[in-house]
């Protein structure tokens, strides 16, 4: 193994996690360095050599790429932690035994190691006065997407000891931690060094695999030291990982569609409205995964269990295309079909209402590739019918709301084909809709840029940990 400078090395990582909307451009900075391994490495210069553009060219793939790639951070950041660990276990937690034989670790003590871990940091975070993400002071800065801040010597002290641990005193921590001693009580070093195989990364791995991303390997060894590079996808990004991992066996790739389907199922009655659900609804020589009534109107569902790839996180553009029709395309595809035949016998009975859409459920966690001005031809508004797109987690998020009664009038409003509001994720979709119905001068803004064609990015105080913008007037203020 080589040797790196670690003063360089933790500036870098400093910056790295001081701007919390730049991962994008500070993470090649980081494996450049680790990569040369030079003690003259200069930050400075190849901050600038690293700059991306603001505006991509205009073609479809290269915007579809920047979407991945500089969204990758932002789309997992608000995800709740709970919620997350939820999944993993309602998800994944039938899959344990082949998970076992697979990877000779349970995958119940991986996550509890990831979770003993982050948990072990935000308690040395919560000592820390100054590890606060950096403040845009203006909107230029802001919206300059090669801007980076630069923290001070304290920051970088203070992160250095806050990421920082050594082998030993991490196993100890593990095997120690009485909340979770059930799982990590009697973990031995062999499953430790397997966990550290398949969540971590080193020199060689780096240097063998240029192009690794961080999210999937958030933690960094180096001699006796374990340090966390991205310490939010300790917890943020299992679900992904679970997901790659398990596709590795037949078994999860052969069962996974029907687990997430019944999953979708059972949380689509927790809507807290007048409803009837029916599942895998036969017609011809198809199947409809679930026919949703409400009051008003009726929703064809399809549940897609396709994962988001890491190669379309990476940006390859065959991959991206091939992942949105998988996930999205497909999917829509399935619920025209599936429209095209609601007067038929099989379908009839159901009594399908006047006013009906698709709503398309995924797994992964996508982009809002719903930008008409710079994607015209994006898959859901190319669809004749109204369109809605979930993944899990904003469904279940949306669902737990206090004024989740309205979810039948925001399918209706999120599904019309002029939608001038761009949101990262449809949780902000639903804060700007419940705050537009009680604000007068919302309605006629929103009115007014569907009149004129304008595009309108939102982001909501309500679902998004603002402190990085506070000092800007945005949407919320």
């Amino acid at each position: 193994m080589g040797l790196i400078n670690l003063d360089i090395f933790y500036e870098l990582t400093a910056i790295h996690e001081y701007n919390s909307e730049r991962k994008g451009l500070t993470q090649p900075l980081i494996k450049q360095f680790l990569c040369e391994s030079n003690d003259n490495f200069n930050i400075f210069e190849n901050i600038g050599s690293n700059s991306v553009s603001d505006t991509p060219n205009n073609s479809e793939t290269e915007i579809l790429k920047m979407l991945f790639q500089q969204q990758d951070n932002l789309i997992t950041s608000n995800l709740s932690i709970e919620n997350v660990l939820k999944y993993i276990f309602l998800r994944y937690g039938s899959y344990e035994d082949i998970f076992l034989e697979k990877y000779n670790i349970s995958l119940h003590v991986f996550v509890a190691i990831s979770t003993i871990i982050f948990t072990t940091y935000t308690n040395r975070l919560s000592q820390s006065s100054c590890l606060k993400p950096y403040q845009f002071t203006t909107k230029e800065e802001y919206l300059n997407k090669n801007f980076i801040a630069l923290p001070d010597d304290e920051y970088i002290d203070e992160w250095k000891n806050t990421s920082t641990f050594n082998y030993d005193e991490l196993f100890e921590i593990i095997v120690q931690t009485e909340k979770l001693a059930e799982l990590t009580s009697s973990l031995t070093r062999d499953e430790f060094d397997t966990y550290l195989e398949l969540y971590a990364f080193n020199l060689d791995r780096i240097k063998t695999e240029p192009d690794l991303r961080f999210r999937e390997y958030p933690l960094f060894c180096y001699k006796d030291k374990i340090i966390l590079i991205n310490p939010l996808a300790l917890i943020q990004y299992l679900p992904h990982k679970m997901d790659y991992l398990l596709q590795k066996t037949k078994k999860y790739r052969a069962s996974k569609g029907k687990e997430f389907e019944n999953i979708i199922f059972n949380l689509l009655e927790e809507i807290p409205a007048k409803k009837m659900i029916y599942e895998n609804i036969e017609y011809e020589e198809f199947e409809l995964d679930c026919l949703l009534n409400l009051r008003r109107s009726s929703w064809f569902i399809e549940c897609k269990s396709r994962n988001i790839s890491s190669e379309s996180l990476k940006g390859k553009r065959n991959k991206i295309q091939k992942d949105i029709k998988r996930a999205i395309k497909e999917g829509i595809e399935q619920g025209e079909r599936d429209i095209a035949y609601k007067n038929s016998k099989d379908m009839k009975k159901y009594g399908v209402k006047n006013i009906c859409g698709i709503i398309v459920v995924i797994e992964g966690i996508f982009p809002n590739i719903r930008v008409k001005p710079l994607l015209p031809n994006n898959a859901l508004d190319n669809c004749k019918h109204p369109v809605c797109v979930f993944n899990y987690f904003d469904l279940r998020t949306i669902l737990n709301q206090p004024d989740a009664h309205l979810f039948e009038d925001f399918l209706i409003w999120r599904s019309q084909k002029n939608m001038p509001i761009w949101a990262l994720d449809e949780c902000d979709y639903w804060a700007f809709y419940t705050r537009m119905r009680n604000d007068k001068h919302l309605k006629e803004m929103f009115k007014e840029a569907q009149e004129k064609n304008v595009f309108v990015p939102y982001i909501s105080e309500r679902f998004n940990d603002k402190t990085h913008v506070s000092k800007l007037i945005m949407e919320d203020t």
